[in-house]
């Protein structure tokens, strides 16, 4: 078995460590029922089974990579075996420190599964937990920034910093705000549970912004981004749990594992790392368990949270993949020639050692939120020091010089906010009763258009300007050469539309949209047209999901509502119809895997056929 460093490595982070008692090595994390209180050491050990198989055509030049969870404060790694390949190796990447099984194949002619077994002793994370525990070292000025920064999809400032800065209003410790979002992300976002979501699980904090519904991964992007606005670290950290919510009782010792989980960890002087579980809280509040959702804000349940596997978005994996960077790195991930391919996955696990008491067992207290709380002297302890290997003097020279320059950088780029946060007019900012954040709005507008100029030139070759039975010759002497040579000129083609988007959370799970489109055919005396001027040729909104589109204003005919005739004599209004427009309810259906089309519409009458619908 090989020993990870998880945390320390990189950032020399502590992740909580709770008050030992010197007897029976319990960690206090304490649950009160029916006025008593009870103590009890909750960790879970439990032996995850992993079955990857590439794809099954031939392959050439394959690389996978497999998450593998790491050592931690609160996590051990009892055990790791790789069954199915006789080579492969264990691998860090470089920013966050994330393990993985890192497998090439060469070639491979058919499918052939890995297996990856691994065991893990976890530890439950209670941090705001009555009592509180010991105050842990700080994190420091040279790693602060790596989450802090602004990345893909987790963008800092901007509209995030006006949302956020409304919410912690009057807040002034970091904790305090951090709480103050938590409450406004479980009071205005839902979980989705029915996979609503077009971009469901993408943690794209603009659009979670935009739909107010997701997963957890969407849920705590938005968190993540307004919560770093705020100039509080934060990280995504995923895992896997043994259950659902709610929580199963009895807890199954075998089981399917389905779906993952993720949650944020801020980091605040007073106490260190402190997971913020706003998802979770939602899905709690959902269940009529208000007391876990307020415990989900400083604490974690043992039972949704039995493995903590990555951190961070973004990841460069190790060795370096060809492909862009990894959004999450919760599943496994392969390339042939460089280039991304699906890989299926089988999980499922066995719990070896089951918690000390059952979350059915608990009703958490409340936390109070009057931070910063002070620690009563009993509670405190000494912060753990890591007892890092000797460093030669002038390597650990460097290293201090680099911690200055970084220090100092990160000096300049606070005051650098600083000055981007000072408001550009003088006078006093007006009061404004504190509100919930309205998020600005999302409807896009676009407008298009040409000028087209028409011009026709009349010869009189033609006996007859509505019906043409014949064409003169241009040497025929009964031609009448007094018009001949008239010149027309009109820009009635001319056309102007506007296309309209609706916000994404107009109707759920819809695409909303329409079209407004005219031009000035029927000018110039023509007012005997059947058209008013100026002409709309389309006026209609649309709803899309998915495959199917309903359609409701003017739009193109369907199908020809006239019948052709054979007429030599007449202006041509019954001579068939190329296309026309009229209003309509419309239906349609476009599969993108099959190469036929369904569509259904209701009409109303034109200008030639009173007919009904």
């Amino acid at each position: 078995m090989q020993s990870f460093q998880f945390l320390s490595r990189y950032s020399r982070i502590l992740v909580l460590f709770v008050i030992v008692t010197a007897t029976l090595l319990t960690a206090n994390c304490s649950f009160s029922q029916e006025g008593k209180t009870k103590s009890s050491f909750r960790f879970m050990k439990t032996e995850f089974t992993c079955k990857v198989t590439p794809p099954a055509e031939k392959a050439k030049n394959l690389n996978l990579w497999i998450p593998l969870p790491s050592d931690s404060d609160l996590q051990k790694v009892e055990s790791v075996t790789v069954e199915g390949v006789e080579k492969w190796k264990i691998t860090q990447e470089l920013k966050y420190g994330n393990s993985m099984i890192f497998i090439h194949f060469d070639s491979l002619q058919t499918a052939q599964p890995v297996v990856l077994k691994y065991v893990v002793t976890r530890k439950e994370m209670c941090v705001l937990a009555d009592p509180p525990p010991a105050k842990v070292s700080e994190l420091s000025n040279s790693e602060s920034y790596k989450f802090l920064a602004d990345e893909k999809s987790l963008p800092v400032g901007g509209r995030f910093l006006t949302i956020s800065n409304e919410i912690t209003k009057g807040k002034r410790s970091a904790l305090d705000k951090a709480h103050a979002i938590y409450e406004h992300v479980v009071g205005n976002l839902k979980y989705d549970y029915k996979n609503e979501s077009p971009r469901l699980g993408e943690g794209d904090a603009e659009f979670v912004c935009d739909m107010k519904k997701g997963d957890c991964t969407d849920i705590h992007s938005y968190l993540i981004s307004l919560v770093r606005s705020q100039g509080i670290p934060c990280i995504h950290e995923y895992g896997f749990g043994v259950t659902g919510v709610p929580v199963a009782a009895p807890l199954p010792a075998d089981g399917k594992i389905t779906s993952y989980h993720c949650y944020p960890l801020l980091y605040q002087d007073k106490y260190g790392w402190v997971p913020v579980d706003a998802s979770d809280g939602i899905r709690w509040l959902d269940k009529g368990r208000t007391d876990l959702k307020d415990y989900q804000f400083g604490n974690l349940v043992l039972e949704r949270n039995a493995v903590a596997i990555s951190r961070g978005r973004n990841l460069v994996l190790s060795p370096a993949q060809q492909g862009e960077p990894v959004n999450k790195f919760i599943y496994p991930y392969a390339e042939e020639e460089g280039k991304p391919v699906k890989v299926s996955l089988e999980m499922s696990r066995h719990i070896l050692q089951m918690p000390a008491i059952s979350l059915s067992e608990k009703i958490p207290p409340a936390v109070e939120l009057t931070l910063p709380v002070e620690l009563p002297e009993t509670a405190r302890v000494a912060p753990i020091q890591i007892q890092a290997p000797p460093i030669a003097p002038e390597i650990q020279q460097q290293l201090d010089e680099l911690r200055l320059l970084i220090k100092a950088q990160a000096k300049e780029i606070a005051e650098l906010r600083d000055q981007n946060k000072k408001p550009v007019a003088t006078a006093p900012p007006k009061e404004v009763p504190s509100v919930t954040p309205v998020v600005p709005s999302r409807e896009k507008f676009s407008v298009y258009g040409f000028l087209r100029v028409d011009g026709m030139l009349d010869n009189s070759l033609t006996n007859n300007t509505q019906s043409p039975l014949y064409v003169l010759s241009p040497d025929n002497a009964n031609k009448l050469n007094k018009s001949n040579g008239a010149l027309a000129i009109h820009p009635r083609f001319s056309r102007f539309g506007i296309n309209f988007n609706a916000p994404p959370e107009t109707s759920s799970g819809w695409r909303v949209g329409g079209k407004l489109e005219m031009d000035w055919q029927n000018g110039a005396g023509l007012t005997v047209e059947s058209r008013p001027l100026p002409r709309i040729r389309h006026a209609y909104f649309t709803m899309q999901k998915a495959e199917s589109t309903l359609l409701f204003g003017q739009y193109w005919d369907l199908i020809s509502p006239l019948n052709p005739t054979v007429n030599d004599d007449t202006m041509m209004w019954n001579a068939g119809n190329i296309g026309d427009r009229r209003v309509q309810i419309r239906y349609a259906l476009e599969p993108k895997k099959s190469p036929f089309n369904f569509a259904a519409a209701l009409g109303l009458t034109g200008a030639i056929d009173a007919k009904d619908l």
